[in-house]
């Protein structure tokens, strides 16, 4: 065994011989030392102008790939036309399958500040909207209708109960007949008195009044159901106007 020395252990460099100062004044390496096929294969990945193909690229950490590879795609992009911004945006018809819009470079990122400040507006304005005069009373006048056409029927079922001495009652519950003599609502003790021919009469003429009074409140639950109906599409209306003002200019853009 050869014992080694220190002076064997040094070798002296010439710094004159370097041709710099620093390593400030070196031009940066723009690919990797001892790395040829890998940048052919970049090389090659890169000029392939067509769908489908990826580059995958490995190697131990901290040999610099994703730098290098990065630097690579900035020099082969810095003198090509940027491409179009793809953009997913909702499908209202169909949320599973999202719409793509293609805009020019860069306005990408506008649509989505355009968007953000679209949806703030709407969450200012929308509630103003539906606290107005205008749709308060367009809503009133819709349910005011309901009521008018409830009453109205009920007005002529009371005028034609009248014609059989029969009066409609409005009770808490609802409403009964009850029948009338000498101008006054008959109590039910009194009811009992009449003879039976007579009762049997008033009983067949309510039967028939009741039917006509389930049929007002059958037809009443349908108009309360298209009156809702007329407020649901008077709510779209109301926020299809407020959307259109809003959205209007980034619709131009």
């Amino acid at each position: 065994m050869k014992a080694l020395y220190p002076k064997t252990l040094y070798s002296a460099c010439d710094l004159s011989s370097l041709g710099f100062e620093t390593s400030d004044d070196l031009k940066e390496l723009e690919e990797i030392a001892g790395q040829d096929r890998a940048l052919e294969a970049l090389r090659f990945g890169v000029g392939i102008r067509h769908g489908g193909y990826n580059l995958f690229v490995m190697g131990p950490s901290g040999m610099g790939k994703s730098s290098a590879t990065r630097q690579y795609l900035e020099q082969q992009a810095a003198g090509k036309k940027s491409p179009d911004d793809w953009c997913y945006v909702n499908n209202f018809e169909n949320p599973q399958k999202p719409k793509l819009l293609r805009l020019p470079a860069g306005m990408g990122k506008d649509l989505r500040k355009d968007i953000h400040e679209l949806v703030e507006d709407l969450l200012s304005n929308m509630p103003s909207a539906f606290e107005s005069d205008e749709y308060r009373i367009s809503t009133e006048e819709i349910e005011t209708e309901v009521e008018e056409k409830r009453e109205e029927a009920l007005q002529a079922l009371s005028e034609e109960s009248k014609t059989h001495a029969v009066s409609l009652v409005r009770t808490p519950h609802g409403f009964s007949f009850q029948p009338i003599k000498n101008g006054e609502v008959v109590t039910p003790d009194d009811y009992l008195k009449f003879p039976d021919e007579e009762r049997e009469k008033v009983e067949e003429i309510v039967g028939v009044l009741q039917e006509k009074l389930e049929h007002i409140i059958r037809q009443f639950h349908q108009w309360k159901r298209e009156s809702k109906h007329k407020i649901r599409e008077l709510n779209r209306e109301v926020a299809r106007l407020v959307v259109s003002m809003i959205a209007a200019e980034v619709t131009r853009k």
